[in-house]
């Protein structure tokens, strides 16, 4: 919905939060540049809004949730919605792009640094990432 459209908002609303509502309850989320971008371009998606903030520099804390990303967490973790899924349902990215973002932080990473080297090591095995990196010198 766009909050302009609120009877009494008048053209200079503006998005002043996320409900997020699960099983333990609601919580408030304060909207970001990718939520803004959401807002004024209405055909982005979270994926498609993080993936554009992430090639233009605007923000390293959004992650893409595509199929490379949910597919190691399937993969490694048991995750079991697939990545339609996931980009489908607003709350389910917001609150996997949170948690992710808690697990960088911890790593000291920011998510689109966690998104950049996901999409370039996607393809590599781990006899392929070591020789391009480490034995020859390269960069993965």
């Amino acid at each position: 919905m766009d909050p302009r459209s609120l009877p009494g908002a008048g053209s200079g609303a503006r998005l002043w939060a996320i409900v997020v509502e699960g099983d333990r309850g609601r919580i408030y989320l304060a909207p970001n540049a990718e939520h803004e971008i959401m807002e004024r371009c209405p055909v982005f998606k979270p994926k498609s809004a993080s993936d554009s903030m992430i090639e233009v520099g605007l923000s390293h804390d959004v992650i893409a949730l595509d199929v490379r990303v949910v597919g190691g967490l399937q993969k490694y973790f048991s995750y079991n919605l697939p990545a339609s899924k996931v980009q489908e349902h607003r709350d389910v990215y917001l609150s996997m792009e949170s948690a992710l973002r808690e697990v960088c932080a911890e790593a000291g990473a920011s998510l689109a640094l966690l998104d950049r080297a996901l999409f370039q090591l996607g393809g590599m095995s781990a006899l392929e990432f070591m020789f391009g990196s480490v034995f020859m010198g390269g960069s993965a």
